[in-house]
């Protein structure tokens, strides 16, 4: 029993003393380029949702184009865009469906039921036109979308009969609510996706250290310091009608860049300490890979300003150790790519 808890104790001690990663999870802002960029004399915008039935409620829905400013009137704006519900309908029927009836534990019955079923379409439209270069960007007639309620079995005839009557009409107006928000909210992210400014964000872990044995205060203040960064980048692009590349605060860019050097520098003398497949070290494989990837989303942030991409694919192509970490890598690179691709468009 002694040499139990003996052997519990030291392996204990050993995990108090090797190195940890304590990885959190930092949201890292990109900011993501149309892919369909707009005449470079376009500013302004004013949008339209036109509701052509009396059966949908749109007053509180709205389009969205990032990094443009919004009008509240027609009169000399340079993008129109326009949303249109031409018509909705709806059909319902009622199906009989014959179901085991449980008369007790060894014993069921055919019995009849029923269930109903409510579907619903509907007729819109979409439109971008470019009233500053006379220019139609998006003309989109007539598009049908349908959805369908599906009551379930209802074990009694008569009562889906009357749930069926009772309930149809508020069901039909539910499926034509839940088509004209989930239409606008598409065409809206197409609408960013092709000619918006964007700040998007890709999750990812980042190293602060943890053991008894070892100080990880620089890779805490990287960590704090890379955090803020996010946060003031989130701020500038958080208002409505922000500008294409972010509503930055005097000395913000500044100071981030500044922040993003600090944290470079310390990842990078991490980077040095590192000894390979050896548990008791300040820097070692549970904790290698994270650095390289915190390293390539630094450079990132930077890449925007510095055009040095080689740096963000560098320090990736160094994440070799472990599984999960090569995976975070691959997929960070395939977000790279993307983002390098539009800009590079632009």
């Amino acid at each position: 029993m002694k040499k139990i808890i003996l052997l519990v104790s030291i392996l204990f001690l050993f995990q108090l003393n090797a190195q940890r990663p304590s990885a959190k999870k930092i949201a890292i802002p990109y900011l993501q380029y149309p892919s369909f960029p707009l005449e470079k004399n376009i500013e302004t915008y004013f949008f339209k949702i036109i509701n052509n039935s009396t059966a949908l409620y749109t007053r509180n829905l709205k389009l969205k184009l990032e990094g443009y400013k919004e009008l509240d009137f027609y009169s000399n704006v340079d993008l129109e865009i326009k949303f249109v519900i031409n018509a909705v309908s709806f059909s319902s029927y009622i199906k009989k469906e014959i179901y085991n009836k449980k008369i007790n534990d060894s014993t069921y019955i055919k019995a009849q039921g029923g269930r109903y079923f409510v579907e619903a379409r509907m007729n819109y439209s979409e439109f971008i036109n470019d009233t500053k270069n006379s220019s139609v960007l998006l003309s989109n007639e007539g598009v049908i979308k349908l959805s369908t309620f599906d009551s379930g079995l209802i074990k009694n005839y008569n009562e889906t009969v009357k749930r069926h009557n009772n309930n149809r009409d508020r069901h039909a107006f539910i499926l034509h609510g839940n088509m004209i928000n989930f239409s606008i909210i598409k065409f809206n992210n197409e609408l960013n996706n092709k000619h918006g400014f964007s700040l998007r964000t890709h999750y990812m872990p980042f190293v602060r250290g943890k053991g008894r044995k070892f100080n990880y205060s620089d890779l805490n203040k990287a960590y704090n310091n890379f955090k803020s960064v996010s946060e003031n980048t989130y701020q500038a692009f958080r208002k409505d009608n922000h500008s294409k590349f972010g509503d930055f605060k005097e000395n913000d860019e500044n100071n981030n860049r500044l922040k993003l050097d600090n944290c470079i520098k310390i990842w990078e003398n991490a980077i040095k300490e590192y000894v390979p497949n050896k548990r008791k070290t300040r820097i070692g494989d549970k904790i290698i890979d994270y650095l390289y990837l915190n390293l390539s989303a630094a450079h990132l942030m930077n890449a925007y300003s510095s055009d040095n991409w080689d740096d963000v694919y560098n320090n990736l192509s160094k994440v070799k150790v472990n599984k999960s970490e090569i995976n975070k890598a691959n997929s960070f690179k395939s977000k790279v790519i993307e983002i390098q691709k539009r800009i590079n468009n632009f």
